[in-house]
Order: structure tokens, then C-alpha cells, then sequence
């Protein structure tokens, strides 16, 4: 898990990511490198070293944007240099980990009503539609967390402030990081255990 407070909240209780880690318990184990306050120019800087150590991970989340989009603030990252930034981030982890399965996720949906800095839906959308358009260049697996939010009658019940995801947010990410997960790496239950059963080795 790489990515911003939606993902270094993640591992806060009834996160995505604590979800996740429950989902694939004794098969994979799940790492969070959530860096808060992290846009994409910052998470350049640091993707190498954010993952040193890490040997060949079976897969990588990739979710910047909800700083970037954040207008008149030290964290604003412009659609130009944002597309540039998630490429090479992309570039990186791939030269890295050549068959390492990468999935992108949008910037969520933003409530308007909120107070949520230079940060509008509208401007949200553009971050989003620059990740969706660097999967599908890229032949990646993307969750489009904007737009699936926003199919849903009380969307903005999935975030706590406006910005962050709320735990029915949270919940709402995990589920639909599933259908991606069965594509690339098979279900959950047909994936042997790295150990045996207990019952076969009290026999």
C-alpha cells in the first residue's frame, strides 16, 4: 500500500487496510507505506527509498491525488506535472518489481460542503481522470474510487470530513479493491496456505 492519508489511515481501526490484512491473513502479509500530507512530487522523491528492503511484493497500491488537487497550497501538484509524477512513480516500481502487480486508485470523490481547503469534486475528478488514463496507457488494474463513490445515493457518508474516508468508506474501498485482486492474483480461498493445517501435523 503506497499513498496518502486514504492509505496511511488505512491501518486505522476499520480501515482498508486493516480489512485487507484480515482478507489475506496467513497467505500474504500487508505493508503500509501511507505517507500523510504526501503528494505525488513527494512520493517521487522518495519511492525508492519508501521500499527498500521490500524483495518482490505480490502487489503494490498506487493513491496520490487528494493533495495534489489542493489549489493555493504548498501541496499543489499541476494536472501536467501530477501526470508526469504518477508516470515515473509507475516507471520506478516497475524497474523495481518487473513482475510485481501494480494497481492504481483515484482520489476519492470530495464533499463540497465540507471544509476541505483549495480541494473542490470538480477539480478531484481531473486528478482522477489523469490516473484512469495512465492505466489504461499502461495496461494497469485501476479502481476508480471517484466515480464508483459517486454511484452510491448517500456517497458522502463514505468520508469523514469531506476528504478522509469514513469507515463505511473504508469498507467501501476494501470491497472494491476485491474484483481487481480475484483478475490478477486468483480467489483468496484457492491460494494454498504458506504452512499446513495444524490438524495434519497433530495427527
Amino acid at each position: 500500500m503506497f499513498g496518502d492519508s486514504l492509505t496511511a489511515f488505512g491501518f486505522h481501526e476499520d480501515g482498508w487496510g486493516l480489512l485487507l490484512t484480515t482478507y489475506l491473513t496467513t497467505k500474504f502479509d500487508v505493508l503500509n507505506r501511507g505517507l500523510s500530507g504526501y503528494n505525488s512530487k513527494t512520493a517521487l522523491a522518495f519511492v525508492k527509498q519508501v521500499f527498500e528492503g521490500i524483495s518482490s511484493p505480490h502487489l503494490i497500491t498506487i493513491c496520490f491525488g487528494a493533495n495534489d488537487c489542493n489549489i493555493g497550497s504548498c501541496q499543489y501538484v499541476s494536472l501536467e506535472e501530477y501526470n508526469l509524477n504518477m508516470q515515473q512513480i509507475v516507471s520506478s516500481l516497475r524497474e523495481m518489481y518487473p513482475n510485481t502487480h501494480l494497481v492504481l486508485i483515484t482520489p476519492p470523490a470530495l464533499d463540497n460542503s465540507k471544509d476541505i481547503d483549495g480541494r473542490t469534486n470538480e477539480i478531484a475528478e481531473k486528478y482522477a481522470n489523469v490516473v484512469k488514463t495512465i492505466a489504461q496507457e499502461r495496461n494497469l488494474k485501476c479502481i476508480d474510487l471517484w466515480g464508483e463513490m459517486q454511484k452510491e445515493e448517500k456517497w458522502t457518508d463514505f468520508l469523514l470530513d469531506g476528504l478522509h474516508l469514513s469507515r463505511e468508506g473504508n469498507k467501501f474501498l476494501f470491497l472494491k479493491f476485491q474484483s481487481p485482486w480475484k483478475e490478477l492474483c486468483g480467489d483468496i480461498q484457492e491460494i494454498p496456505r504458506p504452512f499446513p493445517n495444524w490438524r495434519a501435523l497433530l495427527k
